[in-house]
């Protein structure tokens, strides 16, 4: 086999020669010895190696009664608030789609007589009364007339919590003032971020958000024929894509059977009650008999606010005192 044919590391190149005989120690994690060689002579190398790092000590009590000392509660995240500053907090109020199950047609009728069946507890409740009762769950047969809409902004060298809580009769109005306030949103934290800063992502959070807030509004969405924002938009996704927050899904810590209602969970972190002017149940009246948007809309921002302060809670930091939470603005859209 010619040289030239021979593999690389049959052919080792030839190491440098010094001109002066004036051997010297290569710096480093790996240095390199030489010794001076001859005129005109190869140079012998020797590689050498630092010795390694001496084994680290794990902590030991002491060690751990010392760091803890203060005795006084360790956040479990950065004690800025600016890792929140890109959580849309969100709440929506939901009502049947008319105010009685004779209003449907025929065809909606008989699939909410089927639906209605997994709902009744004694067999006595009609399909009216439970259309009445529960009509505004399911997005096949309800409306969203409110959505409150709230996020962490710093404010002279403190951070406040900003709340809007849009209101209508008209749905998709309603649902086309939320698209454009989302995609003003992801404007307002990109530009905040700085121009040579990282894309920051748009995050929903909302109590019970998995498994009501976000599929019912995707799904109204897109039965009003709208454009669905890519906050919203899981399919294709993996899981770890859908940047999606749900505080009563931190609270189980795995535990897949309990349910907590947003109201407890501020009872336990000493969260003033968003239920003192009504609450869920009432929405149907309030909407259908008293026609009272306005008070629908600040019932709807208060959970906004418990459910932000919930999120604070869940991650070791203090709850916002009230100087901190602007007053709620409050739209009636046309």
């Amino acid at each position: 086999m010619s040289r030239r044919q021979m593999p690389f590391w049959a052919n080792p190149p030839t190491p440098p020669r010094l001109p002066d005989g004036q051997g010297r120690t290569g710096a480093g994690r790996a240095g390199i010895a030489r010794n001076a060689p001859a005129d005109n002579q190869p140079v012998a190398f020797t590689v050498c190696c630092e010795p390694l790092r001496p084994e680290i000590r794990r902590p030991n009590t002491a060690d751990l009664n010392r760091i803890f000392a203060d005795d006084k509660p360790r956040l479990l995240m950065n004690n800025s608030l600016r890792q929140f500053t890109n959580i849309l907090f969100l709440d929506i109020e939901t009502v049947s789609g008319v105010p009685l199950y004779e209003q449907l047609d025929e065809r909606l009728q008989h699939l909410w007589s089927k639906k209605a069946n997994q709902y009744r507890k004694n067999g006595t409740e009609t399909d009216a009364e439970l259309f009445r009762q529960r009509g505004g769950i399911l997005a096949e047969f309800g409306k969203i007339v409110s959505v409150a809409l709230g996020y962490l902004v710093e404010k002279q060298g403190r951070y406040v919590l900003t709340i809007s809580s849009l209101a209508a009769d008209d749905e998709r109005a309603l649902l086309e003032k939320f698209n454009d306030y989302v995609r003003r949103f992801d404007l307002h934290i990109n530009r905040a971020n700085g121009e040579f800063a990282g894309r920051r992502s748009v995050q929903l959070c909302a109590h019970n958000g998995r498994e009501f807030d976000f599929p019912y509004l995707a799904r109204r969405i897109l039965i009003n024929r709208l454009a669905l924002p890519a906050v919203l938009q899981t399919q294709g996704k993996k899981p770890w894509e859908v940047t999606h927050i749900d505080t009563m899904d931190l609270w189980k810590f795995g535990d897949f059977k309990n349910y907590t209602s947003l109201d407890l969970l501020a009872a336990v972190f000493n969260i003033p009650s968003s239920k003192e002017e009504m609450d869920g149940s009432l929405v149907h009246t309030v909407y259908y008999d008293e026609h009272d948007l306005e008070k629908i809309a600040r019932y709807c921002a208060l959970d906004v606010v418990n459910a932000a302060q919930v999120l604070l809670a869940l991650n070791g930091h203090d709850i916002l005192p009230p100087e901190n939470i602007e007053p709620t603005r409050i739209e009636i859209v046309a």
